[in-house]
């Protein structure tokens, strides 16, 4: 935990940021990088009925931060995405904050 997805990112592109994306924000948040997982999520957009080339977007499932911690995470998710997909890209980042007595793990919420 948290759980990174990635949509209209290649799996090429996933693989690039795993190398240093979970170490940086385990980094920001002093969590240990293996309580990370990253995922990329096969997505197909579409516009006036044809599939269209999207903007990555970065969904961040989490416990809620303060704002200058979720603020950094955001900057930190953009600069490496637009590092590997061009300083031209619109990245999306959203947070969806979860509840802790909503989270399980084995079977035990934290």
């Amino acid at each position: 935990m948290p759980h990174v997805r990635c949509r209209a990112l290649s799996q090429p592109d996933v693989e690039r940021l795993s190398l240093t994306l979970i170490d940086d924000l385990a980094a920001l948040l002093g969590s240990d990088p293996a309580n990370f997982t990253l995922e990329r999520v096969e997505s197909t957009f579409v516009s006036g009925g044809w599939p269209v080339q999207a903007s990555p977007m970065i969904e961040v499932a989490w416990f809620a931060r303060d704002q200058a911690t979720q603020d950094a995470a955001a900057k930190l998710i953009t600069t490496q995405v637009k590092t590997i997909c061009g300083e031209q890209s619109r990245v999306a980042v959203i947070f969806q904050p979860l509840e802790r007595s909503a989270y399980y793990s084995d079977g035990q919420h934290f």
